[in-house]
């Protein structure tokens, strides 16, 4: 049995933001929104999420640079830009950290394979000793 995970989804498009939670719950993770990442920096001190889920063109604060001050507090949380401008972070060389990206329009099948690699890596079953 695959364990949930906890996703902070940050999109300033109210359809894109409902449809994309919608999507989460089908897949049978939980998942919690805000619309702009300095609301997405509040919500990540306040609770534990495994994966920051983002759009990259966001008001005043990008994707970008949200991810880039999330990855330096909860070094743990696991990065997903979802965007049509794709382009930005594949041939951007001040993103040192690991990340997966989802192109606008994407499925329902490309976010739940993007959130079973990630879920593979956080919930590593413990090993057993033998005695």
């Amino acid at each position: 049995m695959v364990s949930s995970l906890r996703i902070l989804v940050v999109e300033d498009n109210p359809e894109s933001r409902d449809l994309l939670l919608e999507m989460i719950a089908i897949i049978g993770h939980d998942a919690s929104a805000v619309d702009t990442a300095e609301d997405a920096l509040i919500t990540l001190q306040n609770e534990p999420f495994d994966v920051l889920l983002t759009d990259i063109n966001l008001p005043r604060m990008s994707g970008l640079e949200l991810a880039q001050n999330v990855v330096l507090v909860w070094p743990q949380v696991k990065i997903i830009f979802a965007s049509g401008y794709g382009f930005l972070v594949i041939d951007n060389d001040r993103i040192n950290f690991q990340f997966s990206l989802l192109s606008k329009p994407y499925s329902l099948v490309q976010l739940e394979d993007a959130l079973a690699r990630i879920a593979a890596e956080v919930f590593v079953p413990s090993q057993s000793i033998a005695s």
